[in-house]
């Protein structure tokens, strides 16, 4: 059976502005049952605690609507280092590369 899948693809600066991104994608995909939301944080140079929460709430939604959410293609040394000292890195499914990890589950649907 194919899983569908949504890649969401931040840029710059990961904020306040980030959240409400995140959560209308989140919001309207919910009624098309996703199997995998993705955040591809490639061009992603900068998070703050606004941008943690974001990712936060999307994982607690992926409870509420049942999906996976994946975190990964961390490329900005700053991000990385945030999320390793809040401890995101032990909490989120990270993924060092987010179209290795789609090639390699290649019966999925992007949506």
């Amino acid at each position: 059976m194919e899983k569908k899948v949504h890649v969401f693809r931040p840029s710059g600066k990961m904020d306040h502005d980030s959240r409400a991104l995140i959560f209308d994608q989140i919001h309207m995909l919910g009624i098309s049952k996703i199997d995998y939301f993705v955040i591809d944080m490639s061009d992603v140079t900068h998070i703050n605690t606004f941008g943690l929460g974001a990712i936060l709430g999307a994982l607690r939604l992926s409870k509420k609507f049942g999906f996976q959410l994946i975190v990964g293609s961390v490329a900005s040394e700053s991000v990385e280092l945030f999320l390793q000292i809040t401890a995101m890195d032990k909490v989120l499914n990270l993924c060092p590369d987010v179209y290795a990890f789609l090639n390699t589950h290649n019966s999925m649907q992007k949506i």
